[in-house]
């Protein structure tokens, strides 16, 4: 029940949170994020990348566990050695290039969706791999010249993942080169080809962390990946459960639409929702990792183990949402005229408690199908969640505390070290999301601590 998550994906959430998200992808990865949140024991994230990446991650994390109560073990940036991060690697390149037949319309095409939507958040000094890779193509190299690229090519962490991937690969490069000799190639076809390889490096990253790889929305479409793992079976059998209670819904149903119903269009409270489901989905997440323990993530065994939970829960959230179709007590015992004036069943009694200890399990899932069928969301729900992600789509997410994007001040504008306001005795340092908050009618700058006021506690927030 732990998922491994690309930080493109990790960092689509950021940019939602931040009111600078890139339109209806970034808010479908949030509301994917919000829903491996309840069902995922543990979600996982690759620490071998380079600085940029990796501290625009971790900023994220905090946003979500130290301002918004997430549990710190929900979240895990995991770190990787530079031999174990090249071996995922190099087995990509093997998978991909078997790929790469099916793949060529979709790949060398220009995308179809934002490029923010493929890539992790990079500085503008780091922007340039799109135009490495298309050189590396496009371009004649002698063998020492690529044998010196590849060598470097993890340098500094993740780096170059993409570039060493198509070299170590035997053929991987002269396929590419082929492809794109038949179509016009430039620069911003790259992004396709480099979404693939990441996704390709993740899957196998998270092999090794005995995980089930989450490509982030727009990699997952671009590569006609389709999840196949118990956080889709639960989400299935919920929103199934959900067109049964109220057959003749209008809108299709999605997951999400529960996750929804109470944030009224805001990205942090479909977080909040999230974390209020997955306290009540502890059970739930307890006992299928128990059940699914035994078998390897994405074997044939593994899948099959999936399927039979699937249906047990599918069978136990119908009787919890219909409950006179449900085993009873009372069907167990039978009344007789002489004593003991009753006997009991034991088929009909072992129903009834299957059914009560299953119950326990389907609760969460029985409150999302209801809020799903019966919350009072309207069709411009998720219109208004895409409009508040999205508010201000032209900065780029890069890593800054959520609680910026509502500020009416902006300290970077002022000289000060501290700021604070006229009418409290309350002082912040110049980076706090709280100062960032204060009217600038009422701002007040100081080059040192202020005689008669305190210094914010927990400052910086």
């Amino acid at each position: 029940m732990n998922r491994f998550l690309d930080n493109t994906g990790f960092h689509a959430v950021g940019r939602c949170l931040s009111r600078k998200g890139v339109g209806e992808i970034d808010v479908r990865g949030l509301l994917q994020f919000a829903t491996e949140l309840v069902f995922s024991e543990r979600l996982v994230i690759s620490g071998f990348e380079i600085p940029s990446i990796k501290e625009c991650s971790e900023a994220l994390r905090s946003i979500l566990v130290d301002d918004m109560g997430l549990e710190p073990e929900a979240i895990n940036i995991a770190p990787y050695e530079a031999p174990e991060y090249g071996k995922a690697c190099e087995e990509a390149g093997k998978t991909l290039f078997t790929d790469l037949r099916y793949l060529s319309r979709e790949l060398l095409s220009p995308p179809q969706v934002p490029p923010e939507a493929l890539k992790p958040y990079l500085p503008p000094e780091n922007q340039t791999l799109a135009e490495m890779i298309y050189n590396l193509v496009t371009k004649q190299w002698d063998q020492s010249k690529l044998q010196e690229i590849a060598r470097d090519s993890l340098k500094p962490n993740g780096a170059g993942s993409v570039p060493y991937t198509l070299l170590k690969c035997p053929g991987m490069l002269e396929q590419v080169r082929t492809m794109a000799g038949d179509r016009n190639w430039s620069p911003k076809t790259c992004d396709n080809l480099i979404a693939a390889v990441r996704c390709h490096i993740n899957a196998e990253l998270a092999k090794e962390k005995n995980c089930a790889y989450s490509p982030a929305v727009a990699r997952a479409e671009l590569l006609r990946k389709a999840n196949r793992t118990m956080v889709e079976c639960l989400a299935m059998i919920t929103v199934d459960a959900a067109r049964s209670l109220l057959p003749r819904m209008q809108e299709l149903p999605h997951i999400g639409d529960a996750l929804i119903k109470n944030a009224k269009g805001d990205p942090k409270g479909v977080i909040s929702e999230a974390i209020t489901f997955r306290s009540r989905a502890a059970e739930l997440r307890a006992y299928l990792a128990k059940r699914l323990r035994a078998y390897q993530h994405g074997t044939d065994d593994w899948c099959d183990a999936v399927s039979r939970e699937g249906t047990r829960l599918a069978r136990a959230l119908q009787v919890e949402l219909n409950p006179d179709e449900g085993p009873r007590l009372r069907d167990a015992i039978q009344l007789q005229l002489l004593p003991p004036f009753f006997s009991i069943d034991p088929g009909s009694l072992d129903k009834w408690a299957e059914h009560r200890r299953v119950r326990r399990h389907v609760i969460v899932l029985a409150g999302m199908a209801k809020a799903i069928a019966f919350g009072s969301n309207k069709p411009h729900a998720f219109k208004k969640l895409v409009d508040e992600c999205c508010s201000a789509k032209r900065l780029a997410y890069d890593g800054t505390r959520a609680e910026s994007v509502h500020s009416r001040t902006t300290p970077d504008a002022v000289s000060g070290k501290l700021l604070g306001s006229r009418s409290s005795d309350v002082y912040h340092y110049r980076e706090c999301a709280v100062a960032r908050r204060i009217a600038k009618s009422r701002l007040v700058e100081y080059e040192s601590p202020p005689s008669g006021k305190r210094l914010h506690k927990g400052c910086p927030s």
